[in-house]
Parts: C-alpha cells; structure tokens; sequence
C-alpha cells in the first residue's frame, strides 16, 4: 500500500515518531499533488490541504507499511478548519514549529486504539497553551 504524506508527517523525525519505528526500511519518495495547495489549520502548527486548481503540494510517497503502521497513520488524520488566507510552509514550520509538534505528537500517540479520546484532546491542549506553546505565538502572529 502506499500513503502521500504532505505537511508534517513528510518529516521523518515526525513520521519516526507516528510509527513508532525506523523510517529508513520503507520505500519513501518525493511526490507532489497537483491541484491543491497547504494552508494552516486554526490553531495549530500543521497544514489542510485545500483545493486550488493552478497549485500543487509537495510531499512524500511512502510503501512498506504493516497494518499497525496505517492504524498509527490514521490516528494523527483528521480533518480541521483552516486560515483560508495563510499559507503554511514546510521550511516555515521546520524551522520554527516542529519541536512542539514532536511534543504534541508523542503525547498523541501515547492514546493511540483508545476510544475516548478527551484525555489526549485535553493534553494537547494543556501543552499547546504552555507559555511556549505554540497557540501563543499563532495569537502574536495571527
């Protein structure tokens, strides 16, 4: 089976996190998906993609996934509301974004096949709304 991966799950320190286990046994290729174009989920540090017919998105193919792989996968997807006018950028949120998303993604993964997930929501939250988290900077900038 292969996934496309566009926003934070195209970087492997993110996807090695998910998976929980080592990114370089899979087949992993740069792709692109034309007809859309990333844009910043509200209050968040991870993109949406959003239809645009003249644009597309960069990211990654990825094959060699097990079964429990893909259930990880899905248990960080979700659809979001989304900034129609801020555009989110790969290099943007690597250079400044990706350490709290690492964070936020350990703790997420942590609550992975539980049903309730209002615990994992309310940690999120919590880490998100620290003095350094990212929800007060996107307030400053925003």
């Amino acid at each position: 089976m292969r996934y496309f991966f566009f926003g934070t799950l195209r970087d492997l320190d993110v996807l090695k996190i998910v998976l929980n286990w080592p990114v370089d046994y899979l087949n992993i290729q740069s792709a692109y998906l034309n007809g859309y174009r990333t844009r910043l989920a509200v209050a968040e540090p991870y993109p949406v993609l959003e239809k645009c017919t003249d644009r597309r998105v960069e990211g990654i193919v990825v094959q060699g996934f097990t079964p429990s792989m893909s259930s990880a996968a899905a248990h960080v997807s979700s659809h979001f509301e989304y900034y129609p006018d801020i555009d989110w950028e790969y290099r943007n949120w690597s250079e400044t974004d990706k350490s709290i998303l690492r964070v936020l993604t350990k703790q997420w993964m942590k609550h992975q096949g539980c049903e309730d997930l209002s615990a994992a929501d309310a940690e999120w939250d919590r880490t998100r709304e620290a003095p350094e988290g990212y929800a007060k900077k996107l307030r400053g900038a925003v």
